[in-house]
């Protein structure tokens, strides 16, 4: 959800950071305040996410998403890899059926 701790990204889950903050939650990162998101850091984001979760649900990604950085990092920390189905396969949602063909993630 962040970059540095001063910038939210994306800008629309600030009110989710703040109420995640006003009920005891952690905001957590790797850069210095002031950095701004690139693709590189949006990565480290993800691997933060995969290594502090038990497991990791994938609610619809296309085939080429960032989203399936954080799957890597799940199974690469032995965490649970799921990943939501849907009526039928899209382009929006094609990463979700990639990765469960390739029993990469158990269907949801």
């Amino acid at each position: 959800m962040l970059d540095a701790l001063d910038i939210t990204h994306p800008r629309e889950n600030k009110v989710l950071e703040d109420s995640i903050l006003r009920n005891g939650g952690l905001m957590l990162s790797e850069q210095p305040i002031g950095v701004k998101a690139n693709p590189s850091r949006l990565v480290a984001r993800n691997r933060l996410q995969a290594a502090l979760s038990e497991a990791v649900i994938l609610a619809q990604c296309p085939a080429q998403s960032g989203s399936l950085h954080t799957m890597r990092f799940a199974r690469k920390y032995g965490r649970e890899s799921l990943a939501a189905t849907f009526r039928q396969r899209t382009e929006a949602n094609s990463g979700n059926y990639d990765l469960i063909e390739q029993n990469l993630a158990k269907p949801i």
